[in-house]
C-alpha cells in the first residue's frame, strides 16, 4: 500500500468507501451466518472452539462501526485509513476461515464437507462485495485460500484416508477454488471496464469532442466553482471573425483544423487559466490568477496576439481575427449568467467595432445586458410552460353567441421580472426562433376545450411562419392528436403574408383552405392593405382593425368609409369582424352595418386557460 500512485489511492479508498456502505446494510445477515456457523460447530462437539468463535465474532462486529466511521469520516483520500478498515477485514476473514478449518477437523464426512461449503461461500460473498477493489479482494480472500491450503495439506497427512479418496478431495477443492478465482478475475474485470466506463461518460458530459477542451456545460460548473471560493476572477468570451466564411469556402474539414490550433493555443496560453468551447467558433476562457487580474488588459491583448497568428492548415496559412469579451464577478454580475450575459454583450461589442478586445462597461452595456436577460428568462419560460394559451371571446352579431375565440399567448414570470405584453414578447419569439414553438405549446392547452364542441378556434399565423415546409405537416398533426378538425380552425394572416412572397404564400394559403382550414385577413386597414388583397387571397373572412372604429366613432367621413368597406365585404361574400368594440353603443352601431361578427373588451377580455372549471364557466357567461 505504501507504493500506490496519487491516483490509485484515490481509486482504492473509494472502492473501500463502497464496500464498507454496503456491508452496513449487511448486519442482520452476517449475524444470522454467525450463529449458524456456531451451532454447527457446536453440534460437532468443539463447543470451546464455538465459543472462542463467537467471540472473536463478536469483537470483530463491536468494532466494526468505529473502522467504517474513520473510513467515511470525510472523503480526503488517507493510506492510514485504508490500511486500518483492510486490516479490520483481513481479520473478519480470517475468523471465517478459521470456522472452516475447525470443521475440517473434526474427520466427520459431512462436517467436512459444511467446512469447505462454509469457505467456498465465504469466497463466492467476496467475489460479489469486494470485486470494486483489487486491495481488498487480495487481503479478504487471503486467509480463505490459505485455510483450504491446509485442509488440502491434512487430507494429504491423513493416513487413515485412501489415496483415491485424498485425490478426489484435492481435485474437487482445487476445481472449485480455480472456478470462483476466475469468476472472481471476471468480476474485478468487469467492474473495472464498468468504472472506465462511468469516467469516460463523465469525461464527454463535460467534454467537447473535437477540441478536447472544457464544454458548455463544464465552464458553467468551473465557474460557479470560482464564484463559490468568493474570490476575484473574469471570465472572456472569444468569438472567431471571418471562420464562417472559411468554412463556407473549405469546407468543414478545414474548419475543424482551424478550430483544434485555436484550441491548442488556448491550452498553452499563459494569459488564462482555463478554457472551454462554447460551441461553433465561440470559446471561453476563465482569469483566476491576481497577477493577471491586476494586468487584466495586457492578459487580454496577449490571448487576442497569440489567437491572430495565421494557422497553419492544410490548405496553407489561414488568418482569422478575434474578438475578445470581458466581464469581471463583482457585485452586480454576482450571477453566472449574468456574468455570462455580460462577456457576450462586450463581445459583441467587440465584434461591432471591428475586433480585438472589450471588457463590459455597464454605463455602455447595461441596456443590452437587460435585453439579453429577458431574451434568457424568455428561452426558459417557454421551456418550463410560462407561457399560457389565452382565449378572448368573438360573438355572432345574429345569434348573440358566443362561437369562436381567438387563440392568444400571455407570459406569466415567475422569476420576479417585468411581465412583457404580448407585443414585446411574440417579435421576440419570432427573432429566436421560438413563434413556433409558443404556437404548439398554446395550442396544446387550448384544443381540448374546444374538442367535440362546435365551437372554432382562430389562431395567428405569421409570414415566417406560413412559409416553412414543415408548418403545416405540425399543425395537423397535433390537431389529429386532439381529435379536432381542420374546419374549427381559422387561420389569422397579416397583409404581410401577401407582401413577402406572395405567390408561394397563395400556393401554401390555398392548400390549407382546401384542407379544411377557414382564411381571415386580419388588422385589415393598418398597413398598406390593398383592396387588391381581397380578390388575390383564399379568404372567408376579414377582421377589420379598432382604428376603424375610433374613426368611425369621431367623424363623419369615418362612418361612411367603415360602411363602405363593409358593405364591400358583404358584396364580396366575405363575413367581416370588427376589433374594437369597447361601448353598447359602438357595438350598436357596428350591428347596424351588418357586419356578422364583433370582438372587443366589451364582448370578453382574454382570459387564461387554468382548467376545465373554469373554461365552461368562460363559454357559460
Amino acid at each position: 500500500m505504501a507504493i500506490l500512485s496519487a491516483s490509485q489511492l484515490e481509486k482504492e479508498f473509494r472502492a473501500a468507501q463502497t464496500v464498507a456502505r454496503r456491508l452496513e446494510g449487511d448486519l442482520y445477515t452476517r449475524v444470522g451466518a454467525s450463529v449458524l456457523t456456531a451451532g454447527m460447530i457446536t453440534w460437532s462437539g468443539m463447543v470451546t472452539v464455538a465459543l472462542i468463535w463467537m467471540a472473536c465474532i463478536f469483537v470483530n462486529e463491536i468494532i466494526e462501526p468505529s473502522v467504517v466511521r474513520q473510513l467515511l469520516r470525510n472523503n480526503e483520500a488517507s493510506k492510514k485509513r485504508l490500511a486500518l478498515y483492510t486490516l479490520h477485514i483481513t481479520s473478519g476473514s480470517a475468523i471465517w476461515a478459521g470456522a472452516g478449518v475447525a470443521l475440517w477437523v473434526t474427520g466427520d464426512p459431512a462436517i467436512m464437507t459444511l467446512g469447505a461449503v462454509l469457505l467456498l461461500g465465504t469466497l463466492m460473498h467476496v467475489t460479489l462485495i469486494y470485486a470494486v477493489s483489487k486491495i481488498l479482494v487480495v487481503s479478504v480472500s487471503s486467509p480463505l485460500i490459505i485455510a483450504m491450503g491446509i485442509m488440502a495439506l491434512l487430507v494429504v497427512a491423513d493416513d487413515g484416508i485412501a489415496t483415491r479418496d485424498k485425490t478426489i478431495v484435492i481435485f474437487s477443492v482445487l476445481i472449485l477454488l480455480a472456478y470462483l478465482v476466475m469468476l472472481l478475475l471476471t468480476n474485478m474485470e468487469t467492474q473495472d471496464e464498468m468504472a472506465k466506463l462511468s469516467e469516460d461518460n463523465a469525461r464527454l458530459a463535460r467534454e467537447d469532442t473535437l477540441t478536447k477542451l472544457a464544454n458548455r456545460r463544464h465552464f458553467v460548473e468551473k465557474i460557479k466553482i470560482t464564484q463559490a471560493r468568493d474570490e476575484a476572477f473574469a471570465i472572456a468570451f472569444i468569438d472567431l471573425d471571418r471562420f464562417k466564411p472559411l468554412n463556407d469556402e473549405h469546407g468543414h474539414a478545414i474548419g475543424d483544423e482551424v478550430l483544434k490550433a485555436i484550441a491548442n493555443r488556448l491550452k498553452a496560453s499563459q494569459a488564462i487559466d482555463f478554457a472551454a468551447r462554447l460551441g461553433g467558433d465561440e470559446f471561453g476562457a476563465l482569469i483566476t490568477a491576481p497577477a493577471k487580474l491586476d494586468n487584466l488588459g495586457e492578459a487580454l491583448n496577449e490571448l487576442s496576439e497569440g489567437l491572430v497568428i495565421p494557422i497553419a492548415a492544410s490548405i496553407g496559412p489561414v488568418s482569422l481575427g478575434a474578438s475578445i469579451g470581458c466581464a469581471c464577478a463583482d457585485e452586480s454580475l454576482s450571477d453566472h449568467s449574468k456574468l455570462m450575459h455580460a462577456a457576450d454583450i462586450a463581445m459583441i461589442r467587440a465584434k461591432s467595432e471591428g475586433g480585438g478586445v472589450a471588457t463590459f462597461d455597464a454605463s455602455i452595456d447595461a441596456g443590452m445586458l437587460e435585453f439579453a436577460e429577458v431574451e434568457s428568462a424568455f428561452r426558459a419560460a417557454v421551456i418550463s410552460g410560462q407561457i399560457k394559451a389565452a382565449l378572448q371571446p368573438i360573438k355572432c352579431v345574429r345569434s348573440q353567441a358566443i362561437k369562436k375565440y381567438e387563440l392568444l399567448a400571455r407570459w406569466e414570470r415567475n422569476d420576479g421580472g417585468r411581465a412583457l405584453t404580448p407585443d414585446e414578447f411574440i417579435p421576440m419569439a419570432e427573432r429566436l426562433g421560438l413563434l413556433n414553438q409558443v404556437l404548439w405549446s398554446t395550442l396544446d392547452q387550448a384544443l381540448p376545450e374546444i374538442r367535440g364542441t362546435e365551437l372554432t378556434l382562430a389562431i395567428n399565423i405569421s409570414p415566417s411562419q406560413l412559409l416553412s415546409a414543415q408548418f403545416f405537416a405540425k399543425l395537423n398533426s397535433i390537431l389529429r392528436t386532439h381529435i379536432v378538425p381542420a374546419s374549427q380552425i381559422e387561420l389569422e394572416i397579416t397583409e404581410q403574408i401577401a407582401v413577402r412572397n406572395d405567390k408561394e404564400n397563395l400556393a401554401h394559403l390555398e392548400r390549407a383552405s382546401e384542407s379544411g382550414f377557414s382564411i381571415v385577413l386580419d388588422d385589415f386597414g393598418t398597413g398598406y392593405s390593398s383592396i387588391s388583397l381581397l380578390d388575390q387571397l383564399p379568404l372567408d373572412k376579414v377582421k377589420l382593425d379598432h382604428s376603424f372604429i375610433r374613426s368611425a366613432m369621431e367623424t363623419d367621413h369615418g362612418r361612411k368609409l367603415l360602411s363602405a368597406i363593409v358593405g364591400l365585404l358583404k358584396r364580396m361574400d366575405l363575413r367581416c369582424c370588427i376589433e374594437g368594440i369597447e361601448t353598447a353603443e359602438t357595438e350598436a352601431f357596428v350591428t347596424s352595418l351588418g357586419c356578422e361578427e364583433v370582438q372587443g373588451y366589451l364582448i370578453g377580455r382574454p382570459e387564461i386557460i387554468r382548467s376545465k372549471c373554469e373554461w365552461s364557466t368562460l363559454i357559460a357567461v
